[in-house]
């Protein structure tokens, strides 16, 4: 959670100064800067849906990412061990296989989420699929200040970007391109979810 914090609370986030901008399409940019921790990349969107609602449903169906998102193909809930913590969350994206945990605190009227790769044995790696490793990951939820039916997302993320069977230069292309479409995909479910809401009025 430090690490993340770190992150957010350097002045220059919210203004993106000292940040390089390394891809966007026609709603969302991505940033990245190197912290202690490695490189950092973020997209900060807006999403037509009140906070709570969009923060529990992401928290709260975590193994539907499979089902969402074309870029992942597995995820599963290992143990829950509070109602803000959940330990060895798997899920296998193009390639890599992840086990993560993730804790989330309500923080100065933000809900904060943090996650991190978990070294463990008792998942037992996919075959072909090598263990990806998540420095850092998560972001920040917040109501956007003048449509409280709104939110503001930060999403965050760093990865080890060593890999004998990718280049970095390939891996950023690539964690920025995953970046924007699944920010794309939850609209799109947003933007779907109003409709069927209206169909069904």
């Amino acid at each position: 959670m430090s690490e993340t914090l770190n992150v957010i609370n350097a002045p220059e986030f919210e203004t993106m100064e000292g940040w390089k901008l390394k891809s966007e399409n026609k709603t969302d940019k991505i940033y990245s800067k190197r912290f202690a921790v490695g490189k950092v990349f973020t997209l900060r969107t807006t999403l037509d849906v009140p906070r709570e609602e969009l923060f529990l449903d992401h928290w709260n169906n975590f193994e539907q990412t499979a089902y969402k998102n074309k870029n992942t193909s597995l995820a599963e809930k290992i143990a829950i061990l509070s109602p803000h913590y959940a330990l060895k969350d798997f899920g296998l994206v193009k390639g890599r296989d992840f086990v993560t945990t993730r804790i989330y605190r309500r923080i100065d009227g933000d809900i904060i989420e943090a996650a991190r790769s978990y070294d463990t044995e008792e998942v037992t790696r996919y075959k072909k699929k090598a263990r990806g490793k998540l420095l850092l990951g998560g972001g920040r939820f917040r109501v956007h200040p003048e449509d409280p039916q709104k939110t503001i997302v930060d999403y965050i993320i760093c990865l080890d970007m060593s890999a004998p069977d990718i280049t970095k230069s390939v891996v950023e292309k690539l964690l920025s391109k995953f970046i924007l479409e699944d920010a794309e995909r939850v609209r799109q479910e947003i933007e779907k979810s109003k409709a069927d809401n209206n169909a069904d009025e």
